[in-house]
């Protein structure tokens, strides 16, 4: 049959983007991931490798040179978890605003959007109570709209969990369809009358869409993915050549009659898979790259319609219905045991391990939340007129803070005091909480002491102590009752003495200590105060530190601030008045002391105890004078938050560091002709040695390329370029005389950066100062002989390239600088040039 009578090849390829929300619950930010460096934590991590990559990805020639980039979004059916996107909007902003593009642009062109919404934070549906599952729906449907300015079509299952309950709760909230596995039917039949086909061993026919009829209630209508095309990704290395994965498609199709149930006579035939969307470069390297390909690919074959699947809902008659089997997801062969219990499946763990810590881990949270909301509803009870429409009405407030006055407003049954406002909220956040700590990923690994179940107890802790804050005993005694189940909770890694560990132990020692008290926000801030000097209000996480005094003493021989400040916890509107003082014994010994405000008279004689130690200027005095002024409850570096500490305790090795590095500035100086002469004669240098001349060479770079990065006055731009890169050529030169190695990752960030800010700038102001920049940092650059942060240089250079054809003023300018064009693809391995200039 000729190519143009082939009938279309309907393909949708679907991508699951989720992380856990690994944020500390009390300050609402991830804290420093040690096991993800050298990111900061697995979110960075995961959205370099893979989210930021899929908004760019490259398409290479013959020679692997980039010659185009493509927004693998745009073809992509995709859900991303709310709370990945919350953190991508602060953290990864210009990536956030592809993906939104993205699903407008899908809209614009084919009247409905390929991103699909997801239950809020992953939650196991099947093994929620109703009234969660009805919040996890709404919520993540109205995190959906806030961000793509549309309502959802589609919704995402956690792990495509799911019971009749589950997608009745879907369709009675405007849910026109979910994605499934195969092996997630039970049986199926044509809408003309045929019997019933029962589907054993997932072997439904997945090329169309089902109608799922409930006994009440909306329609809602099914797809069962290609699991074999899911498998060949996830599994079997199909992102290892792009042409793998468009076979598997042109395979998929071709077969489609092959079975029972294929299309019938004009029926439109949709291949389409779904896996998770870390498998596009985070899973397996270049995958981003991979799957653009093949999109490239796709669609240049005129037979194919890349779709998404409300589009192809849209234009597509539903000929058939589908039943579900009572319990199912598509990573658990035994319904949904993998979150309750110790079914088998498990991702490897060690010899001898089990998994019969998840029922009960689920045990303790499932009894916390119950004991919470009976309060919740008691409580809010008296404060609103409907307490669970308040609590789905409180994701508003958790997209936008500023509608805090608004909530209350419209479900308050009468004007709330400043006290119960903050109790309002508090109950709110308890329930936020208590939502938050059932993301799935707690019980998919194979140890209760892993990151993702330690995740869900800091949740439990946090609501619990907000239970606590507003119904005391309540909530001591819920607290009580988890941590008593918890200790039938093993662990499979016994305690550094081999001691058992329970789920109790760990809920201690690694969920509660992440509380953080407005002690700990002062000391924080003191430490900052110290180190910086005053400023009149900040922002530490999720409080806001407002300055009402401070006295610094930083002559004496203990250095110490002391000061007031009000915290306030911005979702509660809880405000603490506290007083502090820090003291710097030297090295890493801070000690920090607080209270309450109690009286200006009050205030004055604690500052003066202080002021009369630092005025002595001995440890002994202060610490006396801290005893007496605040007590003898006291707070070092250790209490205050983790990454302010580790910044602190590194600017404070760094004042060592330096003395050290100047004693080797001064050997490496003394000694130069000696090392020379040694390198010359093949003599080996000694391993310190050679560690030593090679620190302190690569300090001098980093040196260097700071100032280069730093801007200068027009008049001296010039002369101070060519002084710096002179400079910086001959720490190279020596370098490499003495067969050393630089080790510049940090002249690489602040070039790269420097570059890519360059490159933006003349894209937005053509002129030959910005050009002439950019082409003194790409100088620089081969002159250290280094790439970086070459995936974000290259998305520049490209809109760059790409700007030219399409704005006169940029084009006109680059046609002075083409040189610069030349230069950027050599450094980066592109061949933008030719589509600037052509």
């Amino acid at each position: 049959m000729p190519k143009d009578e082939d009938p279309t090849i309907y393909a949708c390829i679907h991508g699951h983007f989720y992380q856990p929300p690994r944020e500390n619950p009390w300050l609402e930010d991830i804290e420093r991931e040690e096991s993800a460096a050298p990111f900061h934590d697995w979110n960075e991590r995961i959205a370099d490798e893979c989210y930021q990559p899929n908004a760019a990805a490259r398409i290479l020639d013959g020679q692997g040179r980039v010659v185009d980039l493509i927004n693998n979004y745009r073809h992509l059916s995709f859900n991303f978890g709310p709370t990945l996107l919350r953190w991508m909007e602060r953290r990864r902003p210009r990536a956030y605003a592809e993906i939104l593009d993205a699903d407008k642009r899908a809209v614009e062109e084919r009247g409905h959007g390929n991103a699909v919404a997801q239950v809020y934070n992953h939650v196991i549906l099947p093994l929620a109570n109703r009234r969660d599952k009805e919040t996890q729906v709404r919520w993540g449907m109205r995190d959906f709209e806030h961000r793509f300015g549309r309502k959802p079509e589609g919704m995402w299952l956690a792990e495509t969990a799911c019971d009749k309950e589950t997608l009745e709760v879907l369709a009675d909230n405007g849910i026109q369809f979910t994605v499934l596995s195969p092996h997630q039917a039970k049986r199926w039949r044509f809408l003309d009358g045929s019997g019933w086909t029962p589907s054993t061993n997932g072997d439904i026919p997945t090329g169309r869409a089902y109608l799922y009829q409930q006994h009440r209630g909306r329609p809602l209508h099914l797809f069962f993915y290609d699991a074999a095309i899911a498998k060949g990704i996830a599994f079997d290395g199909m992102l290892a050549d792009a042409h793998h994965l468009v076979g598997a498609v042109e395979g998929a199709f071709a077969k489609r009659n092959a079975a029972p149930g294929g299309p019938k006579e004009g029926e439109p035939w949709l291949v389409h898979t779904a896996t998770d969307g870390e498998s596009y470069g985070h899973h397996f390297k270049f995958g981003d790259m991979a799957l653009a390909s093949a999109f490239a690919k796709l669609r240049a074959d005129k037979r194919v319609c890349l779709t998404g699947y409300a589009q192809f809902l849209a234009r597509s008659p539903v000929r058939a219905e589908a039943d579900i089997l009572d319990v199912s997801a598509w990573s658990c062969a035994h319904g949904v045991g993998r979150w309750s219990r110790d079914c088998g499946c498990n991702v490897g763990g060690g010899p001898g391990w089990n998994q019969r810590w998840r029922e009960p881990l689920r045990a303790a949270l499932d009894g916390a939340r119950d004991t919470l909301a009976a309060h919740y509803e008691r409580e809010m009870g008296k404060l609103a007129r409907d307490p669970w429409a308040t609590r789905d009405a409180y994701i508003d407030v958790v997209l936008d803070p500023s509608r805090t006055d608004e909530l209350v407003a419209d479900r308050a049954k009468k004007k709330l005091s400043a006290e119960e406002r903050v109790t309002f909220f508090r109950l709110l956040e308890m329930q936020r909480c208590a939502l938050l700590m059932y993301t799935s990923c707690g019980w998919f690994f194979d140890d209760i002491g892993g990151g993702e179940s330690v995740i869900l107890m800091k949740y439990a802790a946090r609501a619990l102590a907000l239970g606590i804050a507003t119904g005391g005993a309540t909530g001591v005694d819920a607290e009580a009752a988890l941590m008593e189940t918890l200790k039938g909770a093993r662990s499979n890694v016994p305690g550094p003495k081999g001691e058992p560990v329970t789920g109790a132990d760990i809920y201690l020692q690694r969920a509660k200590v992440a509380a953080i008290t407005p002690d700990n926000v002062a000391v924080s801030h003191a430490l900052q105060a110290l180190a910086e000097g005053p400023r009149r209000s900040s922002r530490l996480y999720a409080y806001d530190v407002t300055l009402k005094d401070e006295t610094a003493f930083k002559k004496g021989r203990v250095p110490c601030v002391f000061g007031r400040v009000t915290i306030t916890d911005t979702r509660t509107d809880e405000a603490a008045d506290t007083v502090y003082a820090l003291a710097h014994f030297g090295g890493l010994d801070f000690r920090c002391c607080t209270a309450q405000f109690a009286s200006d008279a009050d205030l004055q004689a604690r500052l003066e105890r202080v002021r009369a130690a630092a005025v002595e200027g001995s440890t002994p005095a202060m610490v006396r004078a801290l005893d007496e002024a605040f007590g003898h409850r006291s707070f070092s570096l250790r209490d205050a938050f983790k990454d302010l500490r580790q910044q602190a305790a590194r600017a404070l090795g760094a004042e060592k560091i330096g003395l050290l590095e100047a004693l080797g500035d001064e050997l490496l100086e003394s000694h130069r002709a000696l090392l020379l002469a040694l390198r010359d004669l093949d003599v080996p240098l000694p391993l310190h040695v050679e560690t030593l001349a090679s620190h302190v060479l690569s300090r001098r770079a980093d040196a260097l390329v700071a100032e280069l990065v730093t801007p200068v006055d027009d008049d001296d731009a010039d002369f101070t370029w060519r002084a710096l890169s002179s400079q910086l050529r001959g720490v190279v030169e020596e370098t490499s005389a003495l067969g050393l190695t630089l080790g510049v990752a940090r002249s690489g960030e602040l070039l790269g950066d420097a570059l890519v800010a360059a490159l933006d700038r003349l894209r937005e102001e053509p002129g030959d100062a910005e050009a002439a920049v950019a082409r003194r940092l790409v100088d620089a650059i081969a002159v250290l002989g280094i790439q970086p942060r070459q995936w974000q240089v290259q998305t520049s250079a490209y809109a760059l390239a790409k700007g030219a054809r399409e704005v006169p003023a940029l084009g006109d300018a680059l046609r002075k600088h083409r040189d610069l064009l030349e230069a950027l693809d050599a450094l980066c391995h592109t061949r933008f040039a030719a589509l600037a200039l052509p």
